[in-house]
């Protein structure tokens, strides 16, 4: 049995592990890919160093861009799909 089967995946998918996951990765991330200052810096170190400082509308600005490049990536990625769907006889 996986955590996908039976009918309460319908009800409660695992978004939260997802969540969870991703605040874990943000810890790892913060303590070892962006700890070069001036050197590395990944775009949630961007975020979480504009608003530590107070540059709210420059941590909103980078929750944009990024979410506008994730939207822009799953697009392009069912794009084919869809196309293929719609010639579909």
């Amino acid at each position: 049995m996986t955590l996908t089967d039976g009918p309460a995946f319908r009800f409660w998918p695992p978004r939260p592990l997802a969540f969870a996951r991703s605040l874990g990765e943000f810890g790892a991330t913060l303590m070892f890919a962006g700890s070069f200052p001036g050197r590395t810096q990944t775009m949630a170190v961007a975020i979480y160093d504009a608003l530590e400082s107070g540059n709210t509308t420059l941590a909103l600005t980078l929750v944009l861009v990024i979410s506008a490049i994730a939207l822009a990536i799953l697009t392009a990625r069912d794009a084919p799909r869809k196309i293929a769907d719609l010639y579909k006889p």
